[in-house]
């Protein structure tokens, strides 16, 4: 084990432990502890005291840091944690890192275009005539200070941002999907195995029950664009969500978007875009994708939305089998599938999330719609696990489950692969860089070298 962090002074703030299912929470303290085995000493801000409004936790904690002295602040499993931990000072809300600390923040996220409104426009109005403007101004302020070295996932959602004027330069760096430890470790500890629990299953979160109670879906127009948006996606699987949505927009009049707020300057447009993205969208596609597929498949997830676990009753080969701990059980299930399936999260416009890495990292072989992000990260090679509407989807799982020999070859390579972009060595990387431990290296873009395909 290398100690290519010795000596360096790091502050991790501690997810809520009911918030995501307590999936953050989770992800957070095993990143800790890789950090930690590679010579960081950590100390943990519990943001409960933030989200409690507990002034005096604030108050011992904030002295604890002084006392401390870290040398950077540091988000997992993404920036939202880091950038919420905030208080009053002068008339304003100061970020305590970046601000009370004045230390680097290095801040990765895969979802910032949804989840910093959420996090920074205050309350976002259910329904259009209680929006609020200014929202862009607000999130430039926000999310621009110079100690906020951005690492997002997604080159489709930095250029959007970068558009509407939400990030006023580049990113730090912009990482691939990353593999995780839990699921590189169980791969090097257990052979692929001989024997296979399912055939072909998935693991993830619909949000069946959530969606049923969305104000704004009793507003005609607004359903229409969504019903549109998701019929889009259907004809052509490479349109993110995001510029189908926009495209709705732009098809209504001046007049009539005002009426609706469908500006990204008003608070509802954010809390639309979430919501129909986010929500509905990964429901029904997902939702679209298990019906779609002529084989049985055993489910692993809804644990962010549990109530939504009737929604698949329904579906005749779809068998629920519980959720899975990310850390103990997750690297198993999916070692233990011949096929893994995925249908990316809709709110990457670009970019596959670390999911299918982590299934190959940990002896698994998975199925994911193509991206361009991970297509450019993985070269030719990435057509073989790509899929581009669900008839290759369905092509692509008869070719594997009747030919274990390609599998297992495709299997192998990007399970080599995987293992290329473990989650650890990129964060030791940014980290070294950005505090200019590297030989003089000014802080500033960090390169990512691709592994070899």
């Amino acid at each position: 084990m290398t100690h290519d962090l010795e000596g360096v002074r790091l502050v991790i703030p501690r997810p809520p432990a009911d918030w995501f299912g307590g999936y953050d929470l989770r992800t957070s303290d095993v990143m800790t502890r890789q950090l930690e085995n590679r010579g960081a000493v950590i100390i943990r801000f519990d943001t409960l005291a933030i989200t409690q409004n507990d002034t005096a936790a604030l108050i011992r904690q904030i002295s604890e840091l002084r006392a401390f002295r870290p040398h950077a602040a540091v988000a997992f499993p993404n920036a939202g944690y880091v950038m919420m931990c905030r208080v009053p000072m002068a008339g304003r809300e100061a970020n305590i890192f970046a601000e009370l600390l004045a230390i680097p923040c290095i801040l990765i996220w895969d979802h910032g275009l949804f989840q910093f409104p959420t996090l920074f426009l205050g309350h976002l109005p259910e329904l259009p005539e209680n929006s609020k403007g200014g929202a862009l101004a607000h999130l430039r302020d926000t999310v621009n200070h110079p100690l906020f070295h951005h690492l997002p996932l997604d080159a489709g959602e930095v250029e959007v941002m970068m558009n509407l004027g939400i990030l006023e330069k580049p990113p730090t760096m912009i990482t691939p999907a990353m593999t995780q430890p839990p699921f590189v470790q169980y791969g090097m500890d257990n052979p692929a195995p001989s024997l296979h629990a399912d055939n072909v299953a998935f693991a993830g979160n619909i949000y069946a029950e959530r969606i049923k109670a969305f104000p704004f879906r009793r507003i005609h127009e607004l359903e229409q664009i969504c019903s549109n948006m998701l019929d889009g996606k259907r004809s052509d699987f490479s349109a993110p969500l995001w510029h189908l949505m926009m495209q709705e927009i732009e098809r209504l009049t001046e007049p009539k978007r005002q009426s609706l707020s469908l500006n990204p300057d008003q608070t509802f447009f954010w809390r639309f875009a979430h919501d129909v993205i986010m929500d509905i969208g990964n429901t029904q596609l997902r939702l679209d994708m298990l019906s779609s597929i002529k084989h049985q498949v055993a489910y692993y997830g809804n644990f962010a939305d549990p109530k939504s676990t009737g929604a698949l009753a329904g579906l005749d080969n779809v068998s629920y089998k519980g959720w899975a701990d990310f850390e103990m059980e997750l690297p198993q299930v999916y070692a233990l599938a011949k096929i893994h399936v995925d249908l990316v999260n809709t709110g990457f416009l670009a970019c596959a999330s670390s999911k299918a890495m982590n299934c190959f990292a940990a002896g698994g072989f998975a199925l994911l719609d193509a991206k361009e992000d991970f297509t450019r990260l993985a070269g030719e090679a990435s057509k073989a696990i790509s899929y581009t509407d669900f008839d290759d989807l369905n092509a692509k799982i008869d070719i594997y489950l009747s030919n274990p020999q390609l599998r297992e070859e495709v299997r192998h390579h990007f399970q080599e692969f995987a293992r290329q972009l473990d989650y650890v060595n990129i964060w030791v990387q940014a980290i070294r860089q950005i505090l200019n431990m590297d030989n003089g290296t000014a802080p500033g873009l960090v390169t990512f070298q691709a592994p070899t395909q």
